[in-house]
Order: C-alpha cells, then structure tokens, then sequence
C-alpha cells in the first residue's frame, strides 16, 4: 500500500457551459489588483492503495478527511480578529458565512462591478448558482495502522473484522494554530485489494443528512449531481462524500465517521491575556487567549469537530473546546481488535508556543476494534 498523489491534465476547445470560461480565457487588467478575501478550500488527504506490479499511472486518489462543517472561525470568515468592533463581512459574498452546522459550499467566482465605479478594482465574489465543492479543514500528518487480513478478527470469532486505521491531525487553521487528532477506521471487506478506499467505514453519506446543492452541469458519469464534489466543468466528480451525521450505536452521542480523540470540555478558564491584573505573571498568553486550567474528557467528545459545537451562537469557553487545544505527534498500533494510539497534547495551543505551557503525552486504547 502506498500514499501518494497523482496529477492529471485535461484539454479541452468546445465546452460552451464551461464555467470557468471567463476566468481562464483572459486576464485582469492589472494582475496586481487587490482582491477580497477568497475561499478557502482546505487541505486534503488524497488515499491510494494498489498492487505494486499495478499501480496507479494517473490518478487523483481519494479524499480521506471529511467535508467540513461551520463552525468556530467559518461563520465569521472575513471579519479581522484584530479589530472585533468593526464587521469586515459582506452579504453579498459567501465567503464571509455559512449557516451552522452544515456544510461549508463553495462556488466558482467571477469578477464582479460591486460598487458601479469604473475606477474601483473589481472584485472576485463567488456566484452562488455556480456549485464547485465543499470546503475542508487543513488536515495534515496522516500516519497508517494497519495489519495483514488473517489478523483481522471476524465477527463469527467475536471481532469486528478491523483491519487498520489512518489518524491524522486537523484544524481550522495550518501549522502551529488549534488542531485535534481524528481517526477513520478501514473494515476488511469483499474481494480483492483488502486495503481499498472503500473499506474505510462509512456510516452515513453527506446527502444522506444534509440538503446539499447540485454541481451545475449534472452528475457527469455518476449517478447523482448531489453529494459529490464538481470538476472544472461543473459536472460530479470523485467519490461520492462521507460525512453525514448519525447517533453512536454504543455512546449515543451525535458524531460523524472521523473519530475525534483530542477534544475536551474545558472545565475551568481564566483572562489571560497580556494586559490583566497581573502583567508580569509569566503564564499570561501574549496571543490573548483565556488560559484554561481544568478541563475534562467524555466519551460525547469523540464525536467533535475541531472546533466544538456547530452552533456558534453558543459558543463560550465550554463548548468550544477544540479553539484553546493542540495535539501532534500521534502513533499508533494495532493487533487484531486491539487498537492502541498516542499522542502530545496541550489545553492552551498559544501559551506552549512560547513555553508558557507543556505537551504531555497520552495514550487511548479500544478492545473492539475502535
């Protein structure tokens, strides 16, 4: 089994529906413009799994993180952290929101007049009518567990038939900023490659939970336009997108296919910020954070996103736990239905970046697979 990526090239001269025709035919009048802020579409895991005497020659694998849903910095997208009491947002660009809880659209844009002055820059605002996917979390540092098909329990035995694992780290932001560790979890399965993308447990389909918009030039050669992400001509593409949600069967818990094994509630938070009461405390936070001291694990938090709660309108410093955290350097192992990973972990990610904090190291076990 290998991890790469691929890429393709398509040529094209008569697709008339194209719609991106009239950004790729021609260029701004001044390429250094100045542009709103634009749409974010993540960063992607892209899974390949094959023989090695047949491998994939061109390929765009498979995306293994899940659309995002909004929440934490999604639905204030263009506002300034910097200065709170001024709204950046504007209604009329998508970018700038998105309703809680669902999924994050994103659009084709197109260069738009916004104000009527011939003298203004024109702006890239995303048109709503022009579907093209749906936005992602960074998700980055995918390690594999994974075990042979005969050390596989079978439920006949008593197992679950897991055969392996991928755990990665993921966030709102990139390097350095708020992230948890989530893990999917990869069932033996059918014939052939054991180790295929489709052998990657999925309970609940995106389509299956949430109204989604179409691509706008039909479902290509699949068998839907919705719940799949679009290609440059509009028209379904890829695998059709894992992350509805659905109730835990053992927790009872609300959760989505990627297991959250990072997030906490915070029990207990303080002011921290570098004009308080006590400035010269060396555990203030120079990024303005609340420095939580007490915080706690439920088995409701496997099912987190990266930042809490969906609902926003909610969100203080217990349900948004995933905002103040950090983790990295996680392992794993695994032997049959025993399933063993680890990981470095800090409740306040701005204080350990000037070592007003520490990361220590914890372990989580399943005896059923996960």
């Amino acid at each position: 089994m290998r991890h790469s990526l691929a890429a393709a090239e398509h040529e094209t001269t008569d697709h008339t529906d194209n719609p991106v025709d009239d950004i790729i035919l021609g260029k701004p009048e001044e390429p250094g413009q100045n542009k709103p802020i634009k749409q974010d579409i993540g960063k992607n895991m892209m899974y390949h799994s094959f023989d090695f005497t047949e491998p994939d020659l061109v390929a765009p694998g498979h995306i293994v993180n899940l659309p995002a849903l909004c929440g934490g910095l999604y639905p204030t997208y263009c506002d300034d952290p910097k200065t709170p009491d001024v709204i950046e947002t504007n209604e009329n660009n998508p970018t700038c929101t998105c309703d809680p809880g669902q999924p994050v659209p994103l659009y084709f844009d197109y260069l738009v007049d916004a104000d009527g002055d011939p003298e203004t820059p024109d702006e890239w605002i995303p048109d709503e009518t022009k579907f093209l996917g749906y936005r992602t979390e960074i998700a980055r540092r995918a390690r594999f567990l994974v075990q042979s098909p005969g050390k596989a329990i079978s439920p006949s035995k008593g197992g679950t038939n897991t055969l392996g694992a991928i755990i990665y780290k993921q966030g709102q932001e990139g390097q350095g900023r708020p992230a948890d560790v989530f893990i999917r979890r990869m069932v033996k399965s059918g014939t052939g490659n054991p180790y295929k993308f489709e052998n990657f447990e999925c309970g609940t389909y995106l389509d299956e939970t949430f109204a989604l918009p179409a691509c706008p030039n039909g479902a290509g050669d699949k068998p839907s336009a919705v719940g799949y992400m679009c290609n440059v001509w509009g028209e379904a593409t890829g695998d059709r997108l894992c992350g509805g949600v659905f109730t835990d069967p053992n927790g009872g818990y609300l959760r989505r296919d990627h297991v959250n094994l990072t997030s906490a509630d915070i029990d207990l938070s303080v002011d921290a910020g570098p004009e308080d009461d006590t400035p010269d405390d060396p555990t203030d936070d120079v990024y303005g954070t609340d420095k939580v001291l007490l915080w706690s694990q439920h088995d409701y938090n496997l099912g987190d996103e990266s930042y809490g709660v969906a609902d926003t309108s909610i969100c203080d410093l217990v349900s948004c736990a995933g905002m103040y955290s950090n983790a990295r350097s996680h392992r794993c192992f695994i032997r049959g239905d025993f399933l063993v990973t680890a990981y470095a972990f800090s409740p306040n990610w701005a204080a350990g970046r000037n070592g007003r904090d520490r990361y220590n190291f914890y372990t989580r076990r399943s005896f059923d697979g996960g």
